[in-house]
């Protein structure tokens, strides 16, 4: 179905994202449906309208939703509870190394009380003086690395903590000699992805580069505990001195 008159999707106004999935429900969910069940992910982020397309594709049948409060973006979303006969708690989780996880549980919203910071040879903090220029060059000289050592553009991903609109990294469409593509680019699994931490959610490589700290203060520990945990192998953060001691977790670990 044409949504803004077939604009693409990067010019669409706000008020359609907030109504695109209740208009699906209404227009698009087929008579008859040929799966079984409706699963939904990242089950914390969905607005009410999208819970109206979770509830018409599933009917009868049965639905299920995952989501981790400790990772919801917008503080007026979360799963509605009425919707399920049951909730269970995941014990273990697979994505990340143990101990980067367990650094990632500092930015959770109710961290274990006797919880500090630890090293972790997965995480590195890079920091240094200058302005972004200068953060977005020890970025560059980060990916050059990593390539160097062997891991494949594919495997690596550089996020942003600040929206689109506001990040200089992402204006970038090369770093060095290689091509720098969007999370949903057709051809994602072949580049370095550059893209936000929001737009990366859900998603995960290998080695995870996170930058542009300072413009991020609303929400600053949901973005840091996102882009963290995409990370299966590695990550590096990367700021200047001053964002770094802004985060007393980074600074120690630094």
């Amino acid at each position: 179905m044409p949504v803004a008159g077939g604009a693409p999707r990067a010019e669409w106004p706000q008020e359609i994202w907030e109504t695109i999935a209740l208009q699906v429900a209404v227009d698009a969910v087929p008579a008859a449906r040929p799966h079984r069940i409706v699963v939904v992910d990242e089950a914390q982020d969905f607005a009410d309208s999208e819970w109206e397309l979770a509830k018409a594709l599933a009917g009868d049948g049965p639905l299920w939703a995952f989501g981790d409060g400790g990772q919801s973006f917008w503080a007026d979303r979360g799963v509605p509870k009425a919707l399920f006969g049951a909730e269970l708690t995941l014990k273990a989780r697979y994505r990340s190394p143990e101990s980067l996880a367990t650094f990632a549980d500092l930015y959770r919203p109710s961290p274990a009380t006797d919880a500090r910071p630890t090293r972790c040879r997965e995480l590195r903090v890079v920091g240094g003086k200058g302005d972004a220029q200068a953060v977005l060059d020890r970025v560059k000289t980060e990916v050059a690395k990593a390539l160097k050592d062997g891991t494949k553009p594919g495997d690596i991903a550089v996020l942003s903590l600040v929206g689109q609109s506001k990040s200089e990294f992402l204006k970038e469409k090369r770093c060095g000699d290689v091509t720098l593509v969007r999370a949903d680019a057709h051809d994602a699994a072949d580049h370095v992805v550059a893209d936000t931490f929001l737009r990366f959610k859900g998603l995960e490589r290998p080695y995870v580069i996170v930058t542009e700290l300072s413009s991020a203060p609303e929400r600053h520990d949901v973005r840091m505990h996102v882009a963290l945990t995409r990370a299966t192998l590695a990550c590096v953060v990367v700021g200047t001195d001053e964002e770094i001691a802004r985060d007393l977790r980074l600074a120690a670990v630094r």
